[in-house]
């Protein structure tokens, strides 16, 4: 049994002050060991001691601050920002129970300084900064100047006083920050602990002083500090870790002033060290593996890649599954080009073969992109045989993983249920056969999704811009000189511009034509000439050779598939293959691996040509649900616009997705963008009960074949810092199990959208009696050439449509 719960069970009236002893040792513990274990213990024995103490207990004070400043070691170590806020509610309710000459009252207003910092570094609100001025100002007013304390509480505000120099500029604000962290470093009796966590501070602020009058002895100053620092810490902590990265920043710093490149190696040869040091905060390891690379990408790209290529695992432990899914895409925003980056460099690595160097710049990129999709993928991966050989472990590891994606799940619950998560893969892996199971596939099972056609990962980076190319014989990479990043960006901007629905465009159908030329000089053609693929002519789409194209970066928010110049036969990539889309090669397996074929399909149809609120009628729904419904003989209609029949709910939907085959949606659909799990489909109860990203993710529909969104925007990522996670509604149904997935990439009109449809479903029809979903990518092939035909010399028309999967 856990102490913490043997102390709890414990009747005596000591428990509650048992409990809290035990937190602040485990406290203490975590600090040395870095175990995040310690703080989920120390917690719930905080919370337990919280229940079994009096209201007006004498400890009820010390059980709050001690709760709160364990939250914020946890939010520290692992970013929770309900964590953060928890601190925050623990701590100010110690300050309301502490008498006015309560001891404690300046740590309890200094840590409520230091915690409202953090809350600043999320919400850049400069209240939260001047608010935590305040209270530490008031803290240090209250110390005795003769204490530790006021030296504590002077680090404190020395530190708020930096960061809103960061803000403001304002001179008098780093002027003071430093002449109170130095004071507080100069105290006779500190600690040598707490000495070095003081001149750590005093290295950073002089640091911020120096990028402001370019004073040199500031910058030596910064960088005595943080040797001195180091000297005085433990080197066996993990804590003393973010004093060797901060050393290296300023290492780095003297290198940028001098040139001088046995600077430059001094600044490498610390962030090398921090990386290496498995017992550190992965962001902090991360933070050190990019500045080294960034020190290093010119002289040495191989070395470079060697440190991104130990930080790009890390982004696992960074978003780990006990944070919610908004902190998760918060923490994996600021690190969108790592991987991109990592790859970048290890393609110009000239030690290696240049198939070497493609392979690894594909395993980096499978690593480090689609984190949160791969977790997902990671927990169904393999079940078919897991249920067939455990189906108890089977049945454990689905209700995990379903309780884990609900989005309603608390931050305690989610804790727990990971924990039983880790233990129920380390028991499956544990089996015979099993060793690997959940894991992403490795280069072996890469290379093979090229046998029914060339898979094509773009990657941009400011390092490089390349397209990896895996077909039949291999793997192989070539440079995308016209593909520059700022270019892209400006593109993108230009066709999001072009859009329907954006104002005052002028020639917007000339607008986008010309983004699709440039698309096609810049990308798709030179691959295409590389693959040795021309313009087809032959009828049946069936006989065309095929290309998956996973696009990274801004490219995910371009139609590759419609790239070219459409006044000129065969110069375009309708011309020459049909196109399907992937988020990740490791998506792709997982696609493939759901394929199987019903004996007859059982289609589910959701029609909204009217829905609730002020969204627009959709009027050509009605014949676009009948035209589909009479190609499917066994179905189920949800349709608003009838009355009496069932209606197009949220639980409705869900309850016959889990008996259909395949889902057309015909509807509104709109991509959320500040927090894209909150991307919906429109459905008759949407203002009460939104049909959203997050709350598919807990799905796992096991005879699903094919999803049809014909809905606006179901294929368009919104966040730019979370483009690789190809966060949008047509990756979430192909991760609950649809192989093949219609979607769109902009707002396209009910009348284009209800004749894609109609060809699209013609064309599986007239080849197979019983719609063969295999050929889902040849028919939207087929369905956009005529859309083409229709609207030519308008794009935004014919070009929103994609298709992903198998």
């Amino acid at each position: 049994m856990d102490v913490v719960t043997r102390i709890a069970a414990d009747d005596s009236s000591e428990r509650v002050g048992y409990l809290d002893a035990l937190g602040v040792w485990l406290g203490q513990h975590y600090r040395q060991t870095g175990d995040v274990g310690d703080l989920d213990r120390a917690e719930a024995g905080y919370l337990r001691a919280l229940e079994l103490a009096s209201a007006d207990g004498p400890l009820q004070t010390s059980l709050h601050a001690n709760l709160a400043i364990t939250l914020k070691l946890r939010y520290e170590a692992q970013g929770a920002q309900e964590d953060l806020e928890s601190a925050i509610r623990a701590n100010d309710a110690a300050i309301r129970l502490a008498r006015p000459d309560h001891p404690e009252r300046g740590t309890l207003l200094a840590n409520q300084g230091t915690f409202r910092m953090d809350r600043f570094a999320l919400s850049e609100d400069p209240g939260d900064l001047d608010a935590a001025i305040a209270a530490l100002s008031q803290a240090v007013a209250l110390a005795d100047p003769a204490s530790p304390e006021h030296g504590h509480f002077g680090n404190g505000l020395g530190n708020a006083l930096r960061q809103r120099f960061e803000l403001t500029a304002d001179p008098a604000d780093i002027d003071r920050s430093i002449a109170v962290l130095r004071a507080a470093a100069q105290y006779p009796q500190v600690q040598d602990e707490d000495l070095a966590i003081y001149l750590n501070n005093l290295g950073i602020a002089l640091r911020r002083r120096f990028r402001h009058r370019a004073d040199q002895a500031d910058l030596e100053e910064s960088i005595d500090a943080h040797r001195r620092a180091l000297e005085l810490g433990d080197p066996g902590s993990p804590h003393w870790v973010k004093g060797q990265s901060t050393y290296a920043t300023a290492l780095h710093e003297r290198f940028v002033s001098t040139g001088d490149p046995a600077h430059r190696e001094a600044a490498v040869a610390e962030f090398a060290k921090v990386v290496q040091r498995a017992d550190a905060i992965p962001v902090v390891r991360i933070h050190a593996a990019q500045a080294a690379a960034r020190l290093l990408a010119a002289s040495d790209p191989g070395r470079a890649a060697g440190l991104l290529e130990q930080a790009v695992p890390l982004l696992d432990a960074v978003a780990l599954r006990r944070l919610d899914l908004k902190d998760r895409q918060r923490m994996l925003g600021e690190y969108t080009d790592l991987a991109a980056h990592a790859a970048a460099l290890a393609l110009r690595d000239s030690q290696s073969s240049p198939e070497e160097r493609a392979a690894r710049a594909l395993v980096l990129l499978e690593g480090g992109r689609g984190v949160l999709l791969g977790q997902g993928l990671e927990l169904r991966r393999d079940m078919t045989r897991l249920r067939s050989t455990e189906p108890s472990l089977a049945g454990r590891l689905d209700e995990l993983r379903t309780a884990l994606d609900r989005p309603d799940v608390s931050a305690a619950d989610r804790r727990r249920l990971d924990a039983r998560l880790g233990e129920t893969l380390a028991r499956i892996r544990s089996l015979d056969g099993f060793s690997q199971f959940g894991r992403r596939p490795d280069l072996a099972e890469l290379k093979l999704q090229a046998a029914d056609g060339p898979v094509v990962v773009f990657n941009m980076s400011s390092y490089g811009n390349d397209a990896i190319l895996l077909t039949r014989h291999g793997i192989c990479s070539i440079e995308l000189p016209l593909l520059k990043v700022q270019t892209t960006a400006e593109k993108v901007l230009t066709l999001l511009q072009a859009q329907p629905g954006w104002a005052d465009t002028p020639e917007p159908a000339q607008t986008m034509s010309d983004v699709l030329s440039w698309l096609y000089e810049a990308a798709t053609g030179p691959v295409l000439d590389a693959l040795g693929l021309g313009p087809v002519h032959e009828d049946d789409e069936r006989q065309w050779p095929r290309v998956w194209w996973v696009p990274t970066g801004l490219l995910a928010l371009l139609p590759l598939h419609a790239a070219g110049d459409h006044t000129a036969s065969g110069r375009s990539v309708l011309d020459r293959v049909v196109s399907c889309y992937t988020p990740s090669v490791t998506a792709l397996c997982h696609a493939r691996k759901r394929r199987r074929p019903p004996a007859a399909h059982v289609g589910l149809i959701v029609a909204l040509p009217q829905t609730p609120g002020p969204l627009d009628d959709l009027p050509a729904v009605a014949a676009e649900a009948r035209e589909i419904a009479r190609m499917l003989p066994q179905r189920f209609l949800l349709d608003s616009g009838d009355p009496a029949g069932e209606q197009p709910t949220k639980e409705n939907v869900l309850r016959h997705l889990r008996r259909s085959t395949i889902v057309h949606f015909a509807c509104h659909g709109g991509a959320d963008a500040e927090d894209q799990t909150r991307s919906r489909l429109f459905l008759a109860d949407h203002e009460s009960n939104p049909l959203t990203l997050g709350s598919l993710l807990s799905l796992d529909l096991r005879d699903a074949q094919l999803a049809f969104l014909s809905a606006c925007r179901t294929a368009f990522s919104t966040s730019p810092s979370l483009l690789n996670e190809s966060l949008h509604l047509a990756a979430a149904f192909q991760l609950v199990g649809y192989p093949h997935v219609v979607g769109t990439l902009w707002n396209v009109g009910d009348g284009a959208a209800a004749a894609f449809s109609y060809w699209f479903y013609e064309a599986l029809s007239t080849w197979d009696r019983n719609l063969g979903v295999q050929h889902s990518a040849h028919a939207a092939h087929r369905a956009t050439r005529l859309l083409r035909e229709r609207f030519g010399d308008d794009p935004t028309r014919w070009a929103a449509q994609v298709c992903f999967g198998a």
